[in-house]
Parts: C-alpha cells; structure tokens; sequence
C-alpha cells in the first residue's frame, strides 16, 4: 500500500511542471520572429508618442535601449544580425535628432518638419537607413 503511495506521489510531481520551466522552452524561430516583431509594434507606438513629452533624441534612446533588451535567443541568426543593424539605424538618426531637442510632438510629425530643416538631406540619409534595416529585417526571416 505505502509503495502505490509513493508511485502515485511520484506521478502527481512528475506532472507538476514550474511555470518558469514552461516559460522558458524553446520555441521555434517562426516564434520568436513573431513575439519580436509584436514587441516591436508596440515598443513603436509608444515611441511614436513618447515624443511629445520628451525629446526625440530621448525617445529614440529609450526605444533602441527596449528593443535590445527583447529576447533574439531562438531567432534565426540573419533576424537577429538585420534587427541590430535596425536598432544602430535608429540611434544613428540621434546626430540629427540631437540638433532639436525642444521639438515635440508625434515622432512623424516631427520627422516632417526636420525633412524641412535645413538638416533635411542628412536627415533623409538617416531615415533611408532606418528603412533599409527594417527591409533587411524582412527579408532576413523568409
């Protein structure tokens, strides 16, 4: 009796598994593209509207700090190379972003009028590379 006691005990903790070991499976890499680019859509609407109380020199700074904090542990390697290079796009754009530190407001409506500033062709330089790096990062998981 006390042996089908302990073999039922050993079952019940057998089946028990720890959140965090459930947390922390593996997960395919179609997986890990999809929960990257869903943080992403929303890390980007926050820093599309982080800019209209702070700088968008600070905005970008927080957003490129948040994305390098996402987990790319089981993306594919090309993703992972693509997204970073995205992230340095980003913090690139600060050497202009840097030169208007009391604009706010939406981060596009902004990146309109410094298109019209007198830093509109280094501006647009940075912008393509931002573009470039998210096509980069399209491609790179097909």
């Amino acid at each position: 009796m006390k042996s089908i006691q302990i073999f039922m005990a050993v079952l019940f903790l057998l089946g028990c598994k720890n959140p965090e070991e459930k947390a922390n499976t593996i997960v395919s890499k179609d997986d890990c593209v999809k929960a990257v680019f869903e943080k992403d859509s929303i890390l980007g609407n926050i820093r599309n509207h982080s800019s209209e109380k702070i700088s968008l020199s600070e905005t970008i700074t927080n957003y490129s700090n948040d994305l390098k904090k996402l987990d790319f542990s089981n993306c594919p390697d090309a993703f992972k190379l693509a997204f970073h290079e995205h992230i340095d796009a980003w913090i690139k754009m600060k050497d202009i972003t840097n030169k208007y530190p009391s604009l706010r407001g939406e981060l596009h409506a902004i990146f309109d009028q410094i298109e019209q500033s007198k830093d509109s062709t280094e501006f647009k330089l940075h912008l393509k590379g931002i573009w470039d790096t998210w096509t980069q990062i399209e491609e790179s998981y097909k």
